[in-house]
């Protein structure tokens, strides 16, 4: 299995960069982060239309997707290992 993270906007510190290696090295399938940013600046429809955009283009076509929202339903990790297995 393979694994793409696609994820709206960049690193900004080496401490969250240092968490994302612990988390891709836990994982035992192949992983690969997709850092996308939409040009425009502010939280406007557009831009937002546009990372949408950029987030399909990162995942393969015939993947499956799931997207995750820090306002949305909260899982465990292992129910989240759960929907991926």
């Amino acid at each position: 299995m393979k694994i793409t993270v696609a994820s709206v906007g960049r690193f900004r510190s080496q401490y969250e960069k240092a968490l994302w290696e612990d988390y891709a090295k836990r994982i035992p399938w192949k992983v690969t982060l997709k850092e996308v940013e939409a040009r425009k600046a502010g939280a406007t429809p557009q831009r937002m239309g546009e990372e949408a955009n950029l987030l399909k283009a990162a995942a393969a076509k015939k993947s499956y997707r799931i997207a995750l929202d820090g306002r949305g339903k909260q899982i465990s990790s292992e129910a989240l290992a759960g929907h991926l297995k």
